[in-house]
């Protein structure tokens, strides 16, 4: 189809998606010139919606060393201390989506910058997802004449009122990223500023730049691994089976005397299969991200023009039947009856998100240790009724969430309170 002068193609399965995005990823791994967001609102900074080439290419060589699957493992002692809050926190408050965002975003900050998010209320945070809000806003298909017209870019910022929208954008987020690495600068802890500052890499950029390239790897992890938890609150209200399944194999490898530790991740096949589900079952970026081709292509018969947009639909990937039987049904057995099953939750090619290996640690921190300690029950409403929890009641943004319901977290044994505690104070 066309949306102004592009060519716009969706990818609607996993055959086709990666004999393109992956197997050709030399060629689809650009990303399409949207002058709204790529242009207007981060001046091309944005690592996410650069082009591929040389400038993209030095920004993965700085990140490399940090987000490796070696390093990430160790960033384990902080996922440890922000899920021992994430769970403490659970026993005073039912705001399980606030709680849970908050937690990502402390492992992001404290890796990033050097500083915990402890709170959730921090003005950083407030200003990071204003931000966010921001830039999907900017993202939105159709929403601005500029990218279906590139020529109107051309037009004084006083004609171009989307112009003007979107330097105060730009002044709240650069404003941020660079008073954040500041304060990591100057801060005493390690952290990937200091660290970073230091590459041959980071001395071929601006400051600004750099300061941007920190603020991407810091806001990435925000919303994506909050609302994948939250997705995962909603898959174990919805399958007390599958809870069940899981609570047995942790009952089995943990015991009931003390949390689970990032060293019984490989002891647990089925956690593990559950979690994978859970980012199948409602991927949170359903229509992934745009990918472009740098050159012209074709695949079975049909031509694809040079800077097409490309669209993998991760959710008709994971909904499709062919692949997975019955897409609908929260199963994670289908992981261990098949391991390789596909799973586009983190992209694809080229462009797949190199901060999966952290936000996957996270994820086994945070939802074996809920699974281990407490059970997840809807929580009756004003009148006393329990309703029922709709699992396609979903916000229709550039990434989904489940819609606000109220559950309860009962602990599962008489001194999970005591254990999460004593833990706690260990810190």
């Amino acid at each position: 189809m066309q949306f102004g002068k592009d060519t716009v193609i969706v990818l609607g399965n996993y055959e086709a998606a990666h004999a393109l995005l992956n197997q050709r990823s030399s060629n689809f791994s650009s990303r399409p010139f949207m002058p709204m967001a790529g242009v207007n609102l981060t001046k091309g900074m944005h690592i996410l919606l650069r082009p591929y080439d040389e400038s993209y290419k030095l920004h993965k060589r700085m990140e490399a060393p940090v987000l490796s699957i070696t390093a990430s493992r160790l960033y384990a002692p902080i996922q440890d201390v922000e899920s021992c809050q994430l769970l403490k926190e659970l026993f005073d408050s039912n705001d399980f989506a606030f709680q849970m965002h908050r937690f990502s975003a402390s492992v992001a900050y404290s890796l990033v910058y050097g500083f915990r998010i402890a709170t959730g209320r921090e003005i950083e945070l407030k200003k990071a997802h204003e931000v966010q809000k921001n830039a999907a806003e900017s993202l939105k298909q159709g929403e601005w004449i500029v990218d279906a017209v590139p020529i109107l870019n051309l037009l004084p910022i006083w004609l171009a009122p989307w112009k003007r929208l979107a330097e105060g954008w730009f002044k709240l987020e650069s404003g941020l990223h660079k008073s954040n690495m500041a304060k990591a600068l100057a801060s005493e802890a390690w952290n990937w500023t200091k660290h970073l500052a230091a590459s041959k890499e980071a001395k071929e950029m601006s400051e600004l730049e750099f300061a941007y390239d920190l603020g991407v790897l810091s806001d990435a992890a925000l919303d994506t691994t909050g609302q994948t938890l939250e997705i995962f609150v909603m898959a174990a209200v919805k399958h007390p089976k599958a809870v069940s399944k899981a609570q047995k194999e942790l009952d089995s490898v943990v015991g009931q005397n003390r949390l689970p530790e990032w060293d019984d991740m490989d002891n647990m096949p089925f956690v593990n299969a559950f979690i994978n589900e859970v980012l199948r079952w409602r991927p949170i970026i359903i229509g992934g991200i745009p990918h472009s081709n740098l050159e012209e292509d074709t695949y079975f018969g049909y031509r694809i023009p040079k800077g097409s947009i490309v669209i993998a639909s991760h959710w008709s990937i994971h909904m499709d039947e062919k692949v997975f039987g019955d897409p609908q049904i929260f199963r994670p057995e289908r992981w261990i009856e098949n391991p390789d099953l596909p799973n586009v939750s983190f992209g694809f090619g080229r462009r797949v998100c190199t901060g999966q290996h952290i936000a996957r640690q996270s994820l086994f921190f945070v939802i074996s240790r809920i699974l281990w300690g407490f059970n997840i029950e809807m929580a009756a409403d004003g009148a006393g009724v329990v309703p029922d929890l709709d699992d396609m009641a979903l916000t229709d943004f550039i990434m989904i969430r489940p819609k606000p319901f109220k559950v309860r977290f009962v602990p599962r044994y008489k001194q999970t309170k005591e254990i999460v505690e004593e833990k706690w104070r260990e810190y």
